[in-house]
């Protein structure tokens, strides 16, 4: 483990001999082909060292020098500091490749890129034979394209360097032999590096420190927090502006929107200065913005001026900006993050959250650079000791779809991949997923030839997927133009929101010239088909002239122009695929290429008017930018998160929906433990995609239970034999088996190991099945009837052909009543219900019993609840038939929800009251007491019913009631005990009209959260005792 001092490069003009030999020895470490850690004690630019020091050696000669930054402006910028020293061109001895965009030639030796691009090289060149050293800069990012860099590398150089070792002769380093391949040299740096995980991760690999000259900075920290860091950074810069001695400011915000609000305040305060006082100059840096706005940061600062640089988090590192001496600090930065949902597809965000304490410190560092500095941190010192040490690495929150893709085109298994840090195996799992549904992988896991063919293009998957399938529908020329403003760094429309008024209405005044009726995306087109126009009969200034009067982001637009060059070329490596192919004025044919790409990226109207996922639970609103706003179509479809947005055909989704259902879900046969709940997840949320389609046939708003498949779960080991699955694949083999097409029969068995859903059409299987799956306790769904409104048979015939059910399913599941920890049953048939004896139920929890047929009367019902009720009945669900009200079913019971239920008019007080000892939850719906019609409880001559007390109870649900009925309940009950004793959550739905409702709730303080959905109606509503009237048209919730 070495420690060097930093000293100029041997080639910097003035250098004396004895600098430039002992820079040669400082750097001679790096001359074996084994592994090296060079860690920055303190800030240092070895990014141009290194490489320069290794070229100039030619102890590597046998190939190209590559050198990874995590960001393409770093890799843009390094490129040509390091090409100027050279005194050479960018692109010949130095140059640069990043996403959309390179400078390199045959006679490129050091090539600085994306760490992401190398790692697609690696598709088309598996062992990197072209270069010979690899170095890896700011690996503490830990960016995902960087960890997937450091495990390939770790397995590359391996077998690069097996028979290519270095020799030593005489003292001296000789040069490397040649081998079966020839060696690989590979190089991580990084300023905050944690060197011994590192270097353990390659097998103990020599650390080499390098100490820089860091000049002494002063932190200074606020006494309070400042939730408006924008504003605070605002007046901190005005401070240091009037009150300190000259120096440059770099300012650190989270995006290009508080960038661009910073810098507009700046130039309107700065404007108000006094003319002695010296003058600011803004220059924002951040991803999106062109190399040429990029370098006005770079450049000196003018005379009398002070500049200011407001930045992302992409100043931290890498890039050095001369003459800063203070710096700003907001303690945050945006995030990327991908949520997994219990159901549906996973959703991308980027959410501002604090930095780390390394990313404090190395904002911190960008102040010292050239001198003493000073650090304003626009936070308390309290804030900053609760910071992270360092920041959650992207492979364990981000999305991994395209990563799991190229991983699987190497042939890696990225479940067993070595990692530094293991990725979240849910997100491994709704990666592929989401592959499979994009038809990338097979029912096996293995690439499909499509998912190839995605992943030579230069996009994520769901692009990739788009732009192939415009093959088929003949639009290609147009949707390789509208994927390349998709792929942009930066939005096609200025935003009206950061100018005035009048410049705000005359940009959507604008944008309406080319708004299109179906939403964003063809907007999006036809504003890049009229620029196109333009430049035709337009020179450079009047193309920008007129993008300015359109308010269109002109770099965007070129941009766009550059990489649809590129999905052009790429279109041209793909067999049978014509790049010229147009659909002419045939839209719809877009629409449906982008759909196959963004199936998931569905949303269908509710009837409250909003929008919620397609295959998913999550709600999603329509952005104010977007050409949708305010507008209620059937469904629609978005790139991501709240734009872009366009309407789509109801049917072209369920035609969509429906081929992902029919797709054999057996695909998750030999996946690992990890993915068992991605393989959940697909079967649900392709399932419940269903009940969108259900409002295309009926008029009812939900389907029936028992019509979806249930996943259950097989704890035993044993179970795996009966499908053939080899005995190393037995624990945690997912066998989801996708019988939508089938009518389903659903049983459960609760342990975590094994998923199944299980189509128990046959009591052979059954008995097979129970045979084999031991003692594990039950959870058992029987549906032994057709749904009520089965007479949609043109809806139904495609996914429920039969539906014949015989009675005899239940008999098999008798003799393991002593296992039944939860039953549901869906029946017409009074025989069903009789078989049942609850006094063998001894572990039975939840019970859920549904008469599908509404006319059907159980007079032997009674007969079966007078027995001994199972001891460990919690939860009770009753749909459509009578219970006796002295039931000992009801005792003990902390869940109780009744539906299409009748009483007689006096028992109401007697059916609450058997619950009073532990009831927590109760759901009333479609509940009648057979109150009379013109009853009316204030008005009635019986004598006044005593209140009714629940004093556990927490949740309270009651729907679809009948008026009179209502009127009885509620005057009739006092919830004051629950109250008092903290509700967490009060729900009261669907009130029908021509009446008012009175709510006694004496402690309405204590209500956390009561939540009122009604239909339009002029009834009012009263709390008693609190003297709220309200319409109930304009009442939506009381906290």
């Amino acid at each position: 483990m070495d420690d060097w001092e930093d000293e100029p490069h041997p080639n910097t003009p003035g250098t004396s001999k004895r600098a430039r030999q002992k820079q040669k020895r400082k750097w001679s470490g790096l001359q074996g082909p084994d592994p090296e850690l060079l860690e920055q004690r303190k800030q240092l630019p070895i990014w141009k060292e290194v490489p320069q020091f290794l070229h100039e050696a030619g102890l590597f000669s046998h190939g190209m020098i590559a050198v990874t930054q995590p960001r393409r402006i770093a890799a843009t910028s390094l490129a040509a500091r390091v090409s100027a020293e050279q005194r050479a061109p960018l692109g010949t001895l130095v140059g640069y490749s990043v996403r959309f965009d390179e400078k390199a030639s045959e006679n490129t030796k050091v090539k600085y890129m994306t760490d992401g691009m190398i790692v697609r090289e690696l598709l088309n060149d598996p062992l990197l034979e072209r270069y010979s050293v690899i170095v890896v800069d700011e690996a503490h990012e830990r960016t995902l394209r960087t960890d997937m860099l450091l495990a390939s590398l770790k397995s590359i150089q391996k077998r690069r360097n097996t028979k290519g070792r270095a020799k030593q002769t005489g003292g001296e380093v000789g040069k490397i032999s040649e081998g079966k391949h020839n060696p690989l040299k590979v190089v991580i740096m990084s300023a905050t590096l944690d060197a011994e995980r590192f270097s353990k991760f390659f097998g103990g690999a020599k650390i080499l420190f390098v100490q820089g000259r860091q000049h002494p900075v002063k932190i200074y920290y606020t006494e309070e927090p400042q939730p408006d860091y924008v504003e605070s950074a605002l007046q901190t810069l005005f401070q240091i502006h009037t009150q300190k001695e000259t120096g440059d400011i770099l300012i650190f915000l989270s995006g290009q929107e508080e960038i661009e609000s910073l810098e507009h305040s700046i130039n309107l305060y700065a404007s108000q200065l006094s003319p002695t006082s010296p003058s600011i100059l803004v220059c924002p840096m951040y991803a999106a913005l062109s190399p040429h706005q990029q370098s006005l940061a770079f450049r000196p600062t003018p005379p009398n001026t002070r500049k200011c640089v407001i930045a992302t988090n992409i100043a931290e590192t890498s890039i050095t900006i001369p003459g800063i001496r203070y710096v700003i600090d907001s303690g945050v930065s945006k995030e990327k993050s991908y949520q997994v949902p219990a159901k549906g597809f996973g959703i991308d965000t980027l959410v501002i959250k604090p930095i780390s304490k390394s990313s404090a410190q190395q904002r911190t560092g960008r102040a010292g650079r050239e001198g003493p500095g000073y650090c304003f941190r626009l936070y308390t010192e309290q804030a900053f000791r609760g910071f992270r040490s360092s920041s959650i690495p992207e492979i364990q929150r981000c999305n991994l779809t395209s990563a799991v893709l190229d991983m699987k085109c190497l042939g890696q298994n990225p479940e067993t991949a070595d990692f530094l840090d293991a990725p979240d195996p849910e997100k491994i799992g709704a990666s592929l997923v989401t592959l499979f549904g994009l038809e990338a992988l097979d029912q096996k896991g293995d690439v499909t030839p499509l998912g190839r063919q995605m992943s030579n293009f230069p996009l994520d998957p769901p692009l990739s997927r788009a732009l192939l399938a415009s093959k088929s529908h003949g639009c290609t020329a147009e949707i390789v133009s509208l994927l390349s403003l998709l792929s942009s760094s930066s939005k096609l429309f200025f935003d009206p929101a950061s100018a005035n008024s009048k410049a705000a209405a005359e940009s959507l005044e604008a944008r309406a010239k080319f708004r299109h009726p179906s939403g964003d995306h063809l907007t999006m087109f036809n504003a890049l088909r009229a620029y196109e126009e333009i430049t035709q009969i337009e020179d450079k200034r009047g193309a920008r002239e007129w993008c300015n009067r359109h308010f269109l982001n002109e770099r965007t637009l070129k941009e766009a122009g550059n990489i649809a060059r590129q999905l052009r070329s790429a279109c041209d490596r793909v067999e049978g695929m014509d790049r010229k192919v147009s659909c002419g004025d045939d839209e719809d044919a877009i629409l449906k290429s982008l759909l196959l790409g963004f199936f998931q990226n569905t949303a269908m109207i509710q009837p409250d008017g909003t929008y919620r996922q397609t295959l998913g639970q999550k709600a999603v609103k329509i952005h104010p930018s977007s050409t949708m706003f305010g507008r209620k179509v059937p469904a629609i479809m978005y790139s991501e998160l709240l734009q872009p947005i366009s309407t789509i055909n109801p049917s072209d989704t369920a035609e969509i929906i429906r081929n992902e259902l029919d797709k054999k879900c057996d695909y998750f046969e030999r996946a690992r433990n990890l993915i068992v709940d991605a393989a959940v997840a697909l079967t649900q949320a392709q399932l419940s995609s269903i009940r969108t389609r259900r409002n295309e046939f009926s008029p009812s708003n939900r389907l029936p239970d028992g019509i979806l498949s249930h996943i259950f779960t097989v704890a035993n080991d044993d179970w795996a034999t009966i499908w053939g699955t080899p005995k190393r694949h037995r624990v945690g083999v997912p066998l989801v088996i996708s019988s939508v097409s089938k009518r389903w029969r659903a049983i459960a068995l609760d342990t975590p190991r094994l998923w199944a859903a299980f189509d128990a059409t046959s009591s052979r299987y059954v008995h097979t099945f129970l045979a084999r799956s031991k003692q594990a306790p039950l959870k058992i769904e029987l549906v032994l009837a057709p749904p009520v409104w089965s007479t949609y048979d043109h809806f139904w015939d495609h996914f429920q052909p039969s539906m014949d059910t015989p009675s005899s399913l239940l008999l098999p599941f008798i003799p393991h009543a002593d296992r039944w920890q939860s039953l549901r049953i869906h029946t017409k048939r009074q025989e069903d219900i009789e078989r049942l004896t609850w006094s063998s139920l001894p572990h039975l929890e939840t019970l859920h019993i549904s008469v599908l047929k509404a006319s059907l009367g159980f007079t032997a019902i009674h007969d079966v609840f007078a027995g001994e009720r199972p001891p460990r009945l919690r939860s009770l669900t009753l749909e459509r038939f009578s219970l006796p009200l002295t039931s000992p079913a009801f005792l003990s019971l902390t869940s109780l929800g009744l539906a299409g239920i009748r009483y007689p008019a006096g028992s109401i007080h007697q059916f609450l009251r058997i619950l009073l000892p532990t009831l927590e939850r109760l759901t009333l719906g479609d509940v009648a007491f057979s109150v009379p019609h013109n009853y009316d409880i204030l008005r009635s001559s019986a004598p006044p019913a005593p209140d009714i007390v629940l004093p556990r109870l927490q949740t309270l649900t009651i729907s679809d009631l009948e008026p009179n009925a209502q009127k009885y309940i509620f005057a009739s009950v006092v919830f004051s005990p629950l109250l008092r004793l903290a509700i967490s959550e009060t729900r009261i739905g669907l009130f029908p009209p021509h009446y008012d409702i009175t709510l006694r709730l004496p402690s309405l303080l204590c209500v956390r959260s009561l939540r009122i959905t009604f239909a339009p109606t002029k009834a009012a509503f009263h709390i008693a005792g609190y003297g709220l009237d309200t319409n109930l048209s304009e009442l939506s919730a009381i906290i």
